[in-house]
């Protein structure tokens, strides 16, 4: 058993990382007691029983960040395991460079496989990095800062786990496509998918779970991605989807942009979608919201490359066909390994599905099966057996 476990990441219900944290905590507080929080919590929401067992440490975390920030200089040495968020150039959460654990152990999901040489320095902070695919574990590996093992995240497959539609949408054929507003997930593909698949079939309705609060960083125009115009966007404020979604030639009965929902209310949403879409450009993980349409047993498509790759290869997931390399617009330091989806192969993708929808759903269905092996339980104790290692 560890001798306790400290996450200095922000524990959340609505971002990757922090239902990640979420989760491993969750987990550690069924085998131990010594739980250390040192980021903020933002946006948990549990069952009542989950809510009073984590309060305490949930709690504790604003005082201990409050500390952190205070004296920025000052450094705290623990006699447990802490568990780090490593992204690109091997940047984190405030505060979490103040925290030694024993051992020092990042969790990294890499898109740009560029890192300076001041980031190298940065990156033997480290005793171990837990990758979340073998597309961030193969580049990390090549830095040769810390020795490097792959954990995949996992997903709740008591919470999203296949069900029947309730007929709201019998008569439509509906295509999700989730993931926060930003280039590399490529809502862009999706949309110039979407348009062209829709002038055929009228019945087409697009669900789209794109919203984030923070700022649109790097989206590129044509001939970079296939928009021409990005949603209006206040400081701190959610996009304005609705209003963009239809200046870009969509009529309001083809599309509902979901605003920020708790991860707990997609299952009943997920449930009346036909098929998913994930053409992502890069991906450092394996995409929370693809496996979770996975788990749900609903027809998923992703493109075949970065850490999406890891879903083709280990689950046999559907991907897109003829993926092409990504042309740099000069706004990212690197686009190596990423993969460009074809529009022309997302329409191919809906039109299979569209075609013969109960084949896609017997498959999907046989690979939600699948996806129990990598729910959290499972996925948890493979990386609490690496911390403590």
């Amino acid at each position: 058993m560890l001798p306790g476990l400290a996450i200095t990441w922000s524990l959340s219900s609505v971002t990757a990382y922090g239902i990640h944290g979420l989760t491993l905590a969750q987990q550690y507080l069924s085998e131990g007691e010594n739980l250390v929080l040192t980021s903020l919590p933002t946006g948990v929401y549990l069952n009542p029983l989950q809510q009073r067992r984590i309060q305490p440490y949930l709690d504790m975390a604003p005082k201990l960040a409050e500390i952190l920030k205070n004296n920025p200089h000052e450094k705290v040495t623990l006699r447990m395991p802490a568990f780090h968020a490593v992204g690109n150039d091997f940047l984190g959460f405030p505060g979490q460079f103040q925290v030694r654990g024993s051992p020092n152990v990042g969790g990294a999901a890499i898109e740009y496989c560029t890192m300076s040489d001041e980031a190298k320095g940065v990156g033997k902070f480290y005793d171990k990095i837990i990758a979340y695919s073998h597309y961030t574990a193969d580049f990390l590996s090549s830095l040769n800062v810390a020795p490097v093992v792959v954990c995949h995240q996992g997903v709740d497959t008591g919470m999203f786990h296949p069900r029947q539609k309730s007929g709201l949408y019998k008569n439509r054929f509906v295509i999700f496509s989730g993931g926060k507003f930003e280039h590399r997930k490529g809502q862009d593909i999706v949309l110039a998918a979407f348009k062209h698949f829709a002038a055929r079939h009228d019945d087409a309705l697009l669900v789209c779970a794109w919203q984030t609060i923070m700022p649109i960083q790097g989206f590129p125009l044509r001939p970079y991605s296939h928009l021409t115009s990005l949603p209006a966007q206040e400081p701190g404020q959610p996009l304005h989807l609705d209003e963009w979604l239809l200046a870009e030639g969509l009529h309001p009965r083809q599309v509902i942009a979901l605003p920020f929902l708790p991860q707990a209310t997609m299952p009943s949403i997920m449930a009346e979608c036909d098929v998913a879409v994930f053409p992502s450009r890069a991906e450092g993980g394996t995409n929370f919201v693809a496996m979770e349409c996975m788990a749900m047993g609903i027809p998923t498509f992703v493109a075949n490359g970065t850490g999406q790759k890891d879903l083709v290869s280990h689950l046999g997931a559907p991907h897109f066909g003829h993926p092409q390399p990504v042309q740099n617009s000069g706004i990212y330091p690197s686009v190596e390994g990423w993969a460009e989806t074809p529009v022309e192969a997302v329409v191919e993708a809906l039109e299979r599905v569209y075609a013969d929808w109960q084949t896609a759903r017997d498959q999907a269905l046989t690979l939600a099966d699948t996806m129990k092996a990598w729910d959290w339980t499972a996925q948890n104790q493979r990386m609490l057996k690496e911390l403590a290692r």
